[in-house]
């Protein structure tokens, strides 16, 4: 464990649970100090005492097991950040968040060329790979899906179909509220994460 996840454990430890239960939108069991949420639609336990993530899922263990360097943060910081604001529904570009267009470049692009790949290619795996994701059909782009990696934040994948001499093209989009209590080092965990599950979910 990190310095900076074991900094991150205890600024959990010391918030009240039926708080952090209320803000996030998750279920706390008081008897093992777990706190249980949703995501992508798998269970996961964030467990306290043993400072440990963990799905009851084989597909959300295996999503663990990969980018657990994703999940941790996402999880642990969504519990100790939440607050009791609901989804907006409208939803705007990852490039349109407060500082988005140039926080992500570099080495924070999102892999947007896999995921086309998929769309381009497998595009009979997109549908069976969202469905896994229990991502919904929305209406934007050409094809879009829209997820729950947490109980208050959805996001949306939206792809274009490229036409002569324009290449296809997606997009990852947030709830405009989002912002309003998670920073752009975490949002661009949960994009990341999200994607990487939707490819994996494909394979």
């Amino acid at each position: 464990m990190t310095r900076l996840e074991e900094t991150t454990w205890k600024e959990l430890e010391k918030l009240e649970p039926e708080l952090v239960a209320r803000k996030a939108k998750v279920i706390y069991l008081s008897e093992k100090k777990h706190y249980n949420l949703f995501s992508l639609g798998k269970p996961y336990f964030v467990s306290l005492p043993k400072r440990k993530v963990w799905s009851s899922d084989p597909f959300g263990e295996l999503l663990i097991k990969r980018f657990s360097y994703l999940i941790y943060p996402v999880f642990l910081w969504y519990l100790i950040k939440a607050e009791e604001i609901e989804p907006a529904g409208d939803f705007i570009s990852y490039q349109s968040l407060k500082g988005g267009e140039t926080f992500f470049r570099g080495s924070h692009q999102l892999p947007f060329s896999k995921l086309l790949q998929l769309y381009e290619r497998k595009f009979e795996n997109l549908e069976r790979a969202a469905l896994k994701l229990e991502g919904r059909n929305f209406s934007f782009g050409d094809c879009a899906y829209k997820f729950m990696p947490l109980p208050r934040v959805p996001v949306a994948i939206t792809f274009w179909q490229g036409e002569e001499g324009i290449p296809s093209s997606c997009n990852f989009l947030f709830d405009s509220q989002v912002q309003k209590y998670l920073p752009l080092d975490i949002l661009w965990a949960i994009a990341v994460y999200v994607c990487q599950a939707f490819i994996t979910a494909s394979l």
